[in-house]
């Protein structure tokens, strides 16, 4: 009988033997490399903190130090559907500020993302063709953002002045935040006519450019004016649709003055009272006529 009883006694001691060795083994499989596992699991703390009645104050601390990293670590990350967040659907002839490898980020100049527009964004820049009595010269549109003389443009989160909270578009006051280019390439020819003044102050029309046609914005304007300083400035007026009065100054991009081509005349033109320096305006590949938007006056529509 007492056999019997100290076999059932070596049998349970054996059975908790591997109780304890099935924990301790659980337990050896984690390291501090994986802390906070295995106390919390799916964003769960699983098990408890003890301090003893005669703790050491060091170990009261160290028990509540642990207990806050166990509760911080105590997260899931979850994916959040925000409604209207998941994709940007562009109506109409719109373009957005990103690249394949670069989106516009909360704060950021948008010229960091995108520092020019091009007809292949925008079908309001397309370009074309324009024929004078010289010839015919492509022409490409520009929207540009990157230019040091621009006011900064970017997205903030922030208040607006009627308290609401979101992201906005914020644009610096009493500075222009983009530049429209028009630019015409080599070929753009006209007779220069009609100087007046004298040495280092004339001032001439380029009749052939005038009653010409350009697309701008997907709106025909006719040039309905030009004028030729000595300083190579062009100004050239448009006018259509309900833009009555738009001006742009021309501004060569590789040289100081625009490029000139002198035409042999007949003997049959008039002598000018007035001398000119040349008879005759051309751009040309080293130096393509970059039209800028200096001003633009609307009216209401008759």
């Amino acid at each position: 009988m007492n056999s019997k009883r100290l076999i059932k006694k070596i049998v349970a001691l054996g059975a908790g033997a591997s109780m304890v060795g099935m924990t301790l083994a659980g337990a050896m499989a984690y390291n501090l490399a994986d802390y906070p596992a295995p106390f919390v699991q799916n964003g769960v703390f699983d098990g408890s903190i003890v301090v003893g009645e005669r703790a050491a104050t060091s170990d009261v601390i160290g028990a509540i130090d642990i207990a806050a990293s166990l509760q911080a670590s105590s997260t899931m990350e979850v994916e959040l559907n925000v409604p209207g967040s998941s994709s940007v659907t562009l109506v109409g002839d719109a373009v957005q500020f990103r690249t394949s490898s670069d989106i516009l980020t909360i704060g950021e100049n948008v010229s960091e993302t995108r520092e020019t527009f091009t007809e292949s964004d925008l079908q309001a820049l397309k370009g074309g063709v324009v024929s004078t009595d010289k010839g015919s010269t492509n022409y490409n549109q520009y929207l540009r953002f990157e230019a040091t003389s621009l006011g900064n443009m970017y997205v903030d989160y922030t208040q607006n002045r009627d308290d609401e909270v979101g992201d906005f578009l914020i644009i610096a006051d009493d500075f222009p935040f983009f530049e429209w280019e028009l630019e015409f390439e080599e070929g753009f020819e006209s007779e220069i006519t009609d100087c007046t003044g004298s040495s280092g102050s004339y001032v001439c029309k380029l009749d052939d450019l005038e009653d010409e046609v350009v697309n701008i914005f997907g709106e025909d304007f006719t040039i309905v004016d030009t004028t030729l300083r000595e300083t190579g400035t062009i100004v050239l007026e448009l006018m259509g649709g309900d833009i009555t009065d738009t001006s742009a100054r021309a501004r060569p991009r590789r040289t100081p003055s625009m490029a000139r081509t002198t035409r042999r005349q007949s003997s049959s033109s008039p002598t000018p009272t007035t001398p000119m320096p040349q008879q005759s305006w051309q751009s040309t590949a080293s130096s393509r006529m970059s039209l800028v938007l200096d001003r633009l006056t609307c009216s209401a529509a008759a």
